[in-house]
């Protein structure tokens, strides 16, 4: 009796001081956050949406090694490695259907795997077992915005999940699992982008450790610049998730977050890839480390095949599908019975062919008369001679015609100024043959043309001696003021005054008046009138 006693003691005492043996094991889950992207794509874990052609495909192979993607925490150090080592091989494909629809295919090959027993109170949870095939990933994505190379470029897409991993090697979960997400890129220049959103739901839904298994929200984002004629893309790739379980213990491990650094170098149709990255968070499935390496097969898009040129039979441009004559060589008319034939003789080079032309070999104009048509016309009779005192100042415009017909003048389109020179003596005015010009609502002269018309009023003056004294008026429109024009118009008849002066004609023979808008040429309510009334105006007062 002693002795059953004692071996009962015994027994209990050894279950109280191995606790961790006591407990069962809990099974594992498809633990690595990190998905390749599909096939085709120039980033690993983003997409850049290269979804052209019709059956174009692309294979490849993304192989990533994982370190330490999962583990348990004594404080706030790491514990157990229960995933220490982890290389999976990505092998997939994709195929483009109808210049819009992808579908992706993507089967994990787990290569190697290795860890640690790790204890959370008194449960174990047992290292992976075995190497094994990982769930199989079926997608599907739809462009419905832009082209591959514009700036922006979207797409709506899902993905599926089928349960032929592992859980006890950690590759599987054992159920389905869909994704729907929503996908933009784009190429600025040279700057390439990407990012992603989406919901991957579970159907275990469950504690785990010091965190749960369970639905997520997913994202991930990427930048990067090309190089070499843009074979080499370079730049950084951050993909985050969070566990939205309820059955999670400890929050920091329900959110991995991890970033990556790769180049990606085209030669042809392959597409080599090459990179690193740390998880930044103690989310499970966010590694310490990952290396990745990437070949790819994605021939671009065969450019269409150009249509053949259309038959020219003649070589003279023209097909022959609009060529009124296809074997004879000829220039493009708008007359369709015309076009591509050779045009007809035309010996004289008038215009006008043989055929048609009543003196062939003459160059003559067309008429209306057949008989003349393309003939020189009969020479024309002499102009009479002009009488002597017809053009009296000898400036080739007629007495009749000529506004100053003892003066010599130019030809002017105005009646009043025909044949007159810029300044002349006229009905106790010194006329002049255009407006002298100043700066808007200022007495500044401007311009070279309104020097030379009072150079002409100054020789004018210098020319007659008789002219004693010139009241010198400036005159303006009605837009304004009507003081604020007389004084304006003043100042610039003193002006004028003062640029004589500097320019030899003598102060005394000159003064100045400010009319304003008080004597008007013409109407104030038309753009001509009021550019008559704008004016300066050389009255003789005293001769």
């Amino acid at each position: 009796m002693r002795r059953t006693i004692l071996a009962s003691l015994a027994t209990l005492g050894a279950l109280s001081f191995a606790p961790r043996e006591a407990a069962a094991q809990t099974a594992g889950y498809a633990v690595d956050h990190f998905e390749t992207s599909e096939r085709g794509s120039e980033w690993f874990a983003l997409d850049s949406l290269d979804i052209r052609g019709h059956g174009r495909s692309a294979l490849g192979v993304v192989t990533t090694w994982g370190y330490r993607p999962l583990v348990v925490y004594a404080g706030d150090k790491v514990g157990d490695s229960i995933v220490r080592n982890q290389i999976v091989a990505n092998a997939g494909a994709s195929f483009t259907l109808a210049e819009r629809v992808r579908l992706g295919f993507n089967v994990p090959l787990q290569l190697f795997v290795d860890g640690h027993t790790g204890y959370v109170g008194r449960t174990p949870y047992a290292p992976p077992s075995d190497l094994a095939v990982g769930d199989m990933r079926v997608s599907t994505d739809v462009r419905v915005l832009g082209d591959h190379g514009d700036e922006f470029v979207a797409a709506l897409g899902a993905s599926l999940w089928i349960p032929s991993g592992s859980t006890a090697s950690y590759s599987g979960d054992g159920n389905i699992r869909v994704g729907p997400r929503v996908q933009v890129a784009g190429d600025v220049g040279d700057f390439a982008y990407a990012a992603r959103g989406g919901l991957l739901y579970r159907a275990r839904d469950e504690a785990f450790a010091e965190g749960a298994i369970g639905s997520e929200l997913q994202g991930g984002a990427s930048a990067g610049y090309r190089f070499l004629e843009r074979k080499l893309l370079f730049g950084p790739e951050v993909i985050a998730s969070s566990v939205v379980s309820r059955s999670g213990s400890r929050a920091e491990t329900l959110v991995p977050i991890e970033v990556l650094l790769g180049l990606h170098y085209a030669v042809g149709a392959f597409r080599i890839g090459a990179g690193g990255g740390v998880g930044v968070t103690k989310g499970y499935g966010a590694p310490a480390g990952r290396g990745i390496l990437s070949l790819q097969w994605a021939p671009d898009v065969a450019a269409p095949a150009a249509a053949p040129p259309p038959k020219d039979s003649d070589k003279d441009g023209i097909d022959d599908a609009h060529d009124a004559c296809p074997f004879a060589e000829g220039p493009k008319s708008d007359d369709p019975t015309a076009n591509g034939c050779p045009p007809p003789k035309d010996t004289d080079k008038d215009g006008l062919s043989d055929d048609v032309d009543a003196c062939p070999r003459l160059a003559g104009p067309k008429t209306e008369d057949p008989s003349t048509t393309g003939c020189p016309p009969p020479p024309a009779a002499p102009p009479p001679a002009p009488c002597p005192d017809a053009d009296r100042d000898k400036d080739g415009i007629t007495n009749d015609a000529d506004a100053c017909p003892d003066t010599a003048g130019k030809p002017d389109a105005d009646p009043k100024k025909n044949g007159c020179p810029m300044a002349f003596v006229q009905n106790g005015r010194i006329e002049i043959a255009q407006m002298v010009r100043f700066k808007t609502d200022s007495a500044e002269i401007l311009g070279k043309d309104s020097e030379d018309v009072l150079e002409a009023v100054a020789k004018v003056l210098a020319d007659h001696p008789e002219i004693k004294q010139v009241r010198i008026e400036g005159h303006t429109d009605n837009k304004g003021p009507a003081e604020r024009n007389r004084t304006l118009s003043a100042g610039r008849a003193a002006a004028v005054v003062k640029w004589l002066g500097a320019h030899g004609v003598a102060a005394d023979r000159t003064t100045s008046a400010g009319f304003g808008p008080d004597k008007p040429l013409g109407p104030n309510d038309t753009e001509d009138g009021r550019t008559k009334n704008r004016r300066v105006e050389f009255h003789i007062v005293e001769k």
